[in-house]
């Protein structure tokens, strides 16, 4: 069951054309797979969804997605029903029908990119570089907290949670088939945290070198 969103790197306007980032996070491990696309339209979210299709470690049954023109319209609607996957939609105005891809909308998006205005060929080609490497590490490091069990005993209510990286999660899912599990375990062997974030940081301050280039503002060079 994956949930689906657009976060906006529009600035202070959603004037014209600006680039977006596609938002997905599967609610049972925490698994996200998130995409910088171009603009809004039906051509990038078709294409970047694909793309999740193909690159996430387990077959996609549900995709729950906003109303947002992006989602709702010809592209989704065939691409949901080419695969058989079950698309369903939140209420107008309720947030709270997407808590999961809302809720990681600032831990996997705005803590990196921050809430600038990105519209340029140089920003699209940092930040699609930068969103993907944001879901490995957080995918492969990062744990999140997940509630297992909730006691009430009088007026008090004890919760029990559980910490585990989405990784781990995948990995103790029963019906995920062996050969994915070992891929999954192979690629975090060659996995290195220090040299993902690092890799971070030098695309952060290439996105910033990028946005104030646009204002004709010269900053120091990121390698130096």
């Amino acid at each position: 069951y994956v949930e689906t969103d657009t976060v906006h790197h529009c600035g202070q306007s959603t004037h014209g054309n600006y680039i977006c980032t596609l938002t997905t996070i599967e609610i049972t491990t925490d698994w996200s797979e998130n995409r910088a696309i171009r603009n809004r339209s039906q051509f990038w979210i078709h294409k970047a969804l694909n793309n999740v299709r193909q690159t996430a470690p387990f077959k996609i049954i549900t995709l729950h997605a906003d109303n947002g023109v992006e989602f709702i319209n010809d592209f989704v609607y065939t691409f949901t029903q080419h695969y058989a996957i079950r698309f369903t939609r939140s209420r107008a105005y309720q947030k709270n029908d997407a808590p999961y891809v809302e809720s990681r909308n600032w831990t996997l998006v705005r803590s990196y990119a921050g809430y600038r205005r990105y519209d340029t060929d140089a920003e699209f080609a940092v930040l699609e570089k930068l969103i993907p490497l944001i879901s490995l590490k957080h995918n492969y490091f990062m744990p999140t907290m997940k509630l297992v069990n909730k006691t009430r005993v009088g007026g008090k209510v004890y919760k029990t949670y559980d910490f585990h990286t989405p990784y781990e999660r995948m990995l103790n899912r029963p019906e995920l088939p062996q050969k994915q599990k070992r891929a999954l375990q192979k690629i975090k062997s060659a996995l290195s945290y220090w040299k993902i974030f690092d890799e971070l940081v030098r695309l952060q301050l290439k996105l910033d070198n990028a946005w104030h280039q646009k204002y004709h503002v010269k900053l120091k060079d990121e390698n130096d």
